[in-house]
């Protein structure tokens, strides 16, 4: 069984070789993060805010979920699996869409997913 360390870094060994299955294994959650990336960085198609369609509503809230998912755990393992500095991965998307005017707080970590938040907001209920 390969372990997770051996698969998180993907780095060329002493001969200067790099393992192909952990190539290809980091190959596999870059993509992952590109997908997620480009699902919360996608540019929302104007429309009357009082007469959103379901499939609309949809579309926004998918976009939601993956800028929440840059905020989770799992995406910390997976930039770990990719071989991407996850505070980095944070700081670039927070600058791509606050360009935009978009809420960052959930980008930030795990306290700032929106589960994390809507917990808060019972307490203090």
């Amino acid at each position: 069984m390969m372990r997770y360390s051996r698969i998180a870094s993907a780095s060329p060994d002493q001969s200067g070789n790099q393992d192909p299955a952990a190539e290809a294994c980091q190959r596999l959650w870059r993509h992952v993060l590109l997908a997620q990336w480009q699902l919360a960085t996608r540019e929302r198609a104007p429309c009357d805010l009082t007469r959103r369609s379901d499939y609309v509503r949809r579309i926004i809230r998918i976009q939601e979920d993956a800028r929440d998912w840059f905020g989770s755990n799992d995406c910390e393992v997976v930039c770990l699996f990719a071989g991407v500095d996850v505070d980095e991965m944070r700081r670039r998307l927070a600058a791509r869409i606050g360009a935009k005017g978009a809420d960052l707080s959930a980008i930030s970590g795990p306290a700032g997913t929106r589960q994390a938040r809507a917990g808060q907001e019972r307490q203090h209920a």
